[in-house]
């Protein structure tokens, strides 16, 4: 349950903490992982894919308002069990909770190593990817064991520096780009379009964090209208990034670059900008970009845990501590960058999981007729 002497989130603070906890490291590969599978039905992939998100996000909010200032760990139990036998509802629920919390796991250590990943490969040749990633580490400690206001204001605050990248896909796609490349985009082909979703939906994992920030909303009845806008910007996000990589390098050669985003702005030349490396200004900002998404889930896991062990809020920072060795050792066992995508898979199909646990939860809810109330919410509006 929300202390209810905390400052609610407004719809502004929610699309800032939702959009950047999806968009966040899968940028980098994103364009080649489109093109791979499903060649010239990529911007139909993104479009339906962003569709079928907005759907399931729907679904994931009108739980959410069923329960007004609840988090997940709360109702739940409520949703599976009943007034007489509440230890029944938290038996049942603790395979759910669980599972969240192996999945955000898989989420913070994928997100940290392929950044990781992308840096040593791309700037820091002679750096430990070890070092890398512990200090990536230290530095989302603080925001972990923030409240969830204060990091949705900070989150918020990043928001304007994170369009940059965009704006010099943009630049560089009308410096460089030959529009005919993006040709040709019919007929459509279902059967491709179909596969390759299941491919490309990994890119919009993260909106699941709703399940416990709606409790810090202000106003939970403008929440499906906020998360509708978070889904069209990162569908918007990916169809720009897309389609300056393509115009720029092409289907075939597009297939074959690691990271399209950091090759197209090596590649462009800027002389009347501040920075004529274009690329170094996109890794600063990426890494803030990641750091926020790494944030949030941190953040997410800690309070998560302590809700559902029923911690005091000191005990955030001790859970914290004990989470930072076991994020580490996810994120460094990867052997080779092939096993890493296979833990980018993972992440997909828990995602799939995570939205049909959402789902089935929503028609229990309805069916047993369950919704929370709540008569005096003591949110203080700013």
């Amino acid at each position: 349950m929300k202390n209810q002497n905390q400052p609610g989130l407004s719809p502004l603070g929610s699309f800032a903490f939702l959009y950047l906890s999806i968009i966040g490291v899968w940028v980098f590969s994103f364009p080649r992982e489109v093109v791979r599978s499903s060649s010239y039905q990529g911007v139909w992939v993104i479009l339906f894919t962003g569709l079928f998100s907005l759907v399931f996000f729907y679904l994931t909010t009108k739980l959410t308002m069923r329960f007004p200032r609840q988090t997940f760990s709360s109702y739940i139990p409520e949703i599976l069990g009943s007034k007489r036998n509440r230890w029944l509802g938290r038996l049942l629920s603790m395979p759910i909770f669980i599972f969240f919390v192996i999945y955000f796991l898989f989420v913070i250590s994928t997100n940290i190593r392929i950044f990781g990943e992308v840096l040593v490969s791309a700037v820091f040749h002679n750096t430990p990817l070890s070092a890398v990633i512990i200090m990536f580490l230290l530095t989302a400690i603080p925001a972990a064991m923030a409240e969830p206001y204060l990091l949705a204001k900070v989150n918020l605050f990043l928001l304007p520096f994170t369009l940059i990248p965009f704006l010099i896909l943009f630049y560089a796609a009308f410096q460089r780009g030959e529009w005919v490349q993006l040709l040709p985009i019919f007929p459509i082909d279902w059967s491709t379009i179909s596969q390759a979703i299941i491919t490309v939906l990994f890119a919009f994992a993260g909106y699941e964090l709703v399940v416990y920030i709606a409790a810090h909303y202000q106003n939970t009845d403008k929440a499906a209208k906020s998360h509708c806008f978070v889904i069209l910007g990162v569908t918007f996000t990916y169809v720009v990034n897309y389609l300056s990589c393509l115009s720029v390098f092409g289907m075939d050669e597009l297939k074959k670059l690691m990271w399209p985003p950091f090759e197209i702005a090596k590649e462009t030349y800027a002389p009347m900008l501040l920075l004529e490396r274009l690329e170094f200004a996109l890794l600063i900002v990426w890494l803030v970009n990641v750091f926020a998404c790494v944030s949030n889930f941190f953040m997410v896991l800690v309070r998560m845990i302590m809700d559902i062990y029923r911690f005091p809020s000191k005990a955030s920072k001790v859970v914290t501590w004990i989470l930072v060795p076991i994020i580490y050792a996810m994120a460094i066992y990867p052997k080779n960058f092939m096993s890493l995508m296979v833990w980018k898979g993972w992440v997909t199909m828990g995602h799939l999981t995570i939205i049909g646990i959402n789902v089935i939860l929503l028609v229990i809810a309805i069916i047993r007729k369950k919704k929370g109330s709540i008569k005096e919410t003591g949110v203080e509006m700013k």
